[in-house]
């Protein structure tokens, strides 16, 4: 065990050098939490490229190329080992003295209250925040929303599934039938390209068909009040647009399934002709310049878009209060987003129906366990009025 995080702590060293002491803490968070290994991908996925980039303008920070293979089997195998030290007696005493070594072994700086401390916290699940059901929450909810005036506001999936949005990672998800098609394999394979148009035309009727819901509506309300600084969503349904939340307050961060793109010309088109003629064929589509068409999302292995990210971060720097809604906050760097206003010392609310990855740190102000829309469209109401379900 010992070895295996040695050898996983120095090959991701050589890949990443400063910039892995970030990353490393997100990926043992999940493989703590015995996170399914393509949430554990998706994490490295999204990491990747942003932490290689900032090596590479660092000069000399990075030693080699990223191997990104590499780096995805050494997590399968770490996470695989951590599963088996479950079965024993002495698991727990493995799992912790596994994260302490990676984290020691990469150079990360010893805890505020030594190793002992950072041992205790990875064993505990209680927030730093207590959890308060809906009616407990919702009078310091309101009382939060009525002092801000430049909220940043992060969704994620739990905002969408009451719009007939399938759930992706839930028991009934889609990627408990289905394996991800990385954006290497879509670039140079036919035939994960067949793979990736199939699995979007399973979804396509539901994102066609589904509506903004209360969530929605109660946002474009607080950009309405003037009170929303940004909007930044994991999700890629493009029912915050529907709902009305204006273009220069909302970020995508990965992408939408309302539009196609071209890969080569960059033409941006509507997605409706392209599934029907996908699903007459079984032929991936092409644009008219010969280039290959897909879905304007973030596939696993896909960049983010850097001026997004930006914009993104710009928001999170002028909020002066961050409210997660409906996310597990396991995905990076979106997750960081609203963290980021919550270390720069906003208030930070979190919402969610299940854990999150950020029930334990010590910026939460108010943790709310429940269904998001139970309580945050009720919230809005009080402070911006009725509210338009459309």
């Amino acid at each position: 065990m010992t070895d295996l995080a040695s050898k996983m702590a120095q090959m991701m060293s050589e890949c990443f050098n400063a910039m892995v002491v970030l990353a490393a803490p997100r990926v043992l968070a999940l493989v703590e939490k015995d996170a399914p290994i393509d949430v554990i991908h998706e994490q490295i996925a999204d990491n990747i490229e942003t932490f290689a980039s900032t090596a590479r303008q660092l000069g000399d920070r990075i030693s080699g190329p990223v191997d990104f293979d590499t780096l995805l089997s050494m997590v399968d195998e770490l996470a695989l080992a951590l599963r088996e030290a479950d079965m024993t007696p002495e698991g727990a005493v493995v799992r912790r003295t596994l994260a302490r070594s990676c984290l020691a072994t990469m150079g990360a700086p010893e805890p505020d209250g030594g190793w002992d401390s950072f041992e205790a916290q990875v064993q505990t699940s209680e927030s730093s925040a207590e959890p308060m059901d809906v009616e407990q929450a919702l009078e310091p909810l309101v009382a939060l929303i009525e002092q801000a005036q430049r909220i940043l506001i992060f969704t994620g999936a739990g905002i969408s599934t009451g719009s007939g949005i399938p759930d992706y990672r839930g028991p009934q998800g889609v990627w408990k039938r289905r394996q991800p098609v990385y954006y290497q394999d879509f670039l140079s394979s036919e035939k994960a390209r067949v793979e990736y148009w199939d699995y979007k035309l399973e979804g396509w009727t539901a994102f066609r068909e589904a509506r903004p819901n209360a969530v929605h509506q109660a946002i474009v309300a607080l950009e309405r009040a003037a009170k929303l600084e940004l909007l930044v969503t994991q999700n890629i349904d493009g029912l915050h647009s529907l709902a009305g939340t204006s273009d220069e307050k909302l970020v995508e961060i990965h992408g939408t399934n309302r539009a196609i793109d071209c890969i080569t010309c960059g033409e941006r088109s509507e997605p409706g002709p392209h599934f029907e003629a996908f699903e007459s064929s079984r032929t991936p589509p092409l644009c008219k310049c010969g280039g290959l068409l897909k879905p304007a999302t973030i596939s696993f292995g896909q960049q983010l878009d850097n001026a997004e990210l930006r914009r993104a971060s710009d928001g999170a720097n002028a909020a002066d209060l961050a409210i997660s809604l409906g996310s597990s906050l396991t995905v990076n760097p979106a997750a960081s987003v609203p963290l980021a206003s919550a270390q720069r010392g906003a208030p930070y609310v979190v919402i969610n129906q299940g854990e999150t990855d950020h029930d334990n740190i010590p910026q939460l102000t108010l943790r709310v366990e429940g269904d998001v829309n139970a309580i945050f469209p009720a919230a809005v109401a009080k402070v911006c009025g009725a509210l338009d379900e459309g």
